[in-house]
């Protein structure tokens, strides 16, 4: 049986990914509860990545089926027969920075593009305590947090913030 796990976590630049197969392939997702969910990929279904989600689309006629990628643990590609190929396509499509850091007022949000980005800051207790969309070069307020260790998310991407 292989298996390849793709990480999604923690990553500097966020990835647009494609995965081909050949053949018939259980994609088996396990998310962050532990729950699994798999799904037999066709030569001709793809999965790929769009605005924070995952999509599975199982063959050519199925539905895409969106997964939030902040709920993904690891996704794992199976094949017992050893005659499925998996590979896997990635490019770096997109950096984005976050400063000054540590801070005490704010920080500032940069990337290439003119989209507005959603960004969630989180507290060491798992509470979202500021969100919102925000463009590139954009000041997001913290003047309003108590000082301490913070998790900003963005595009897949997790930054840990400094609040003095």
């Amino acid at each position: 049986m292989k298996r390849v796990p793709i990480p999604f976590a923690g990553t500097i630049a966020f990835l647009m990914c494609a995965v081909a197969v050949r053949g018939q392939v259980p994609v088996k997702v396990t998310l962050l509860d532990n729950s699994v969910q798999t799904y037999s990929v066709t030569a001709d279904g793809k999965l790929s990545f769009a605005s924070g989600n995952l999509i599975i689309t199982e063959s050519s006629g199925a539905a895409p089926v969106p997964i939030a990628l902040q709920t993904v643990r690891k996704v794992t590609f199976d094949s017992t027969d050893g005659a499925t190929e998996v590979t896997e396509e990635r490019a770096v499509t997109e950096e984005i920075k976050v400063f000054p850091n540590p801070t005490s007022e704010f920080v500032v949000l940069e990337y290439a593009g003119n989209e507005q980005l959603h960004v969630a800051i989180f507290n060491t207790r798992g509470n979202q305590v500021v969100h919102g969309f925000y463009a590139s070069g954009a000041r997001i307020d913290l003047s309003q947090l108590a000082p301490g260790v913070y998790v900003l998310v963005v595009r897949n991407q997790t930054f840990k913030l400094v609040k003095l």
